[in-house]
């Protein structure tokens, strides 16, 4: 449904890799945070930089970010 959707509008879809560490990797310095492993935990503060991250919108943005990075580097 969602190919379908893409094509129909004109949009491009890039899968990333079901095992990418969004929800883990810090999107200001990219460290990643074993710890948010656990799903119960919803925000976090990178244990390097310190900044707070919602986990959900880290994710999102990180999915974004690591999509543009395969599409710009086929």
């Amino acid at each position: 449904m969602l190919a379908y959707k893409a094509e129909r509008y004109g949009r491009l879809i890039i899968p990333v890799g079901t095992f990418f560490p969004c929800s883990q990797t810090c999107l200001c310095c990219g460290e990643i945070n074993s710890i948010t492993k656990d799903l119960n935990v919803r925000e976090f503060d990178c244990p390097s930089c310190g900044t707070h991250h919602a986990r959900d919108v880290n994710a999102v943005i990180n999915v974004r970010n690591e999509g543009l990075r395969i599409l710009y580097s086929r």
